[in-house]
């Protein structure tokens, strides 16, 4: 009596561990896929180096180029204004907005387009000053130079020919480690303990 009492014990604690396992293996795969699903999760650019979006509504022609990649003034959905850099050879996905911004067109779509921020170099500052009361209107005009340059332009020009752009997440790789070491000592456990039964039976 006192055995099947000790085995009755055993197996529920046996039970309760192994539910804790499962417990805290769901938490883990929630947590590994919520940051996961966070850290892919491509926002509207907000000057900080991270793959991100704008929505074009008006582009200049392009004013420099960049080895096969032009860059162009453009202004977003907010009146924004950046510096993009495109493929030369995707200047046609643009030229609806070049020719509605030049008054060659009545009306344009606005544009989404997918970015990756990088860092201006004093080059690209030094021709962006250069051409860019050439896009703006007349009574939008800026007095641009290297001093105020952060203040009307991004430190950052947008480039498009990133496709994608994510950073490893090492908390993400740690706890799929986590997850995966948790099953193999559940896995262990349950192997073992048939071990044992077999091993008692014989």
């Amino acid at each position: 009596m006192k055995k099947k009492k000790l085995r009755l014990k055993k197996t529920v604690i046996f039970k309760l561990v192994i539910m804790a396992f499962i417990l805290v293996m769901l938490i883990l795969f929630y947590a590994s896929f919520y940051i996961y699903s966070n850290n892919r999760k491509i926002n509207y650019f907000s000057n900080k180096k991270d793959y991100s979006y704008i929505v074009i509504n008006k582009m200049s022609d392009s004013f420099a180029t960049i080895s096969n990649k032009q860059l162009h003034f453009v202004k977003d959905k907010n009146n924004e204004l950046y510096v993009i850099a495109i493929y030369k050879k995707d200047i046609s996905k643009y030229q609806s907005i070049i020719d509605y911004t030049y008054g060659k067109k009545d009306t344009s779509k606005n544009k989404k387009v997918y970015v990756y921020p990088i860092k201006n170099s004093d080059a690209i500052k030094n021709v962006s000053i250069k051409y860019i009361n050439k896009f703006l209107p007349f009574d939008e005009r800026i007095d641009l130079d290297l001093d105020n340059y952060d203040k009307y332009l991004s430190k950052y020009y947008l480039d498009t020919t990133y496709k994608t752009y994510y950073k490893f997440n090492y908390i993400v790789f740690i706890l799929f480690l986590l997850v995966i070491i948790i099953i193999f000592i559940i896995i262990s456990y349950i192997l073992k303990k048939k071990n044992e039964k077999l091993e008692n039976i014989i």
